[in-house]
């Protein structure tokens, strides 16, 4: 990393800003894990890298290290719900569904606005077999997106069916 004059916790949060531009508005995550790692050399303390690096194994399929990214995030900022819904995340794909719920639950409190976590809590619902529950948090999702045709006929097809 070039050497600038400035404090380190700003180019820090700079470099965290760009990593995150480039991993989610110009899909192009390889350049998005360069500016997060030269965040995180400027400062080994900036919680949202580890997060964009957890994003960034994810999304390659490398959920044991994508959980080692979130669970440090989580050491230095235990508030950031995503951290907690990425872990439940790749549990889910490791099938290690025992935890899937408790990290859904907790990234819940913490985003309880953020629509991704509430449908993926009904999907983990649904897959435990606790239909009327899922129904509920399904109907939360359609509050906040009532034209996701998808869910609705989930929710009508579940409401039809005599399995709970």
């Amino acid at each position: 990393m070039e050497n600038y004059e400035c404090d380190n916790k700003i180019l820090s949060d700079l470099k965290c800003i760009i990593g995150w531009t480039y991993l989610v508005n110009l899909n192009n995550p390889e350049i998005a894990r360069e500016a997060f790692m030269e965040s995180i050399e400027a400062n080994k303390e900036c919680s949202r890298s580890y997060t964009g690096l957890g994003v960034y194994e994810a999304n390659h399929k490398r959920f044991n290290e994508a959980i080692e990214y979130f669970n440090r995030a989580i050491e230095i900022n235990e508030n950031d719900g995503e951290n907690y819904f990425g872990i439940a995340i790749c549990n889910k794909e490791l099938n290690n569904f025992d935890v899937v719920e408790e990290y859904l639950v907790k990234a819940n409190s913490l985003e309880p606005e953020d629509n991704r976590i509430i449908e993926e809590y009904a999907f983990e619902l649904l897959r435990q077999g606790r239909n009327k529950d899922a129904i509920e948090y399904f109907k939360e999702v359609l509050r906040e997106n009532p034209s996701n045709i998808e869910i609705k006929n989930l929710i009508l097809e579940l409401e039809k069916s005599n399995e709970f």
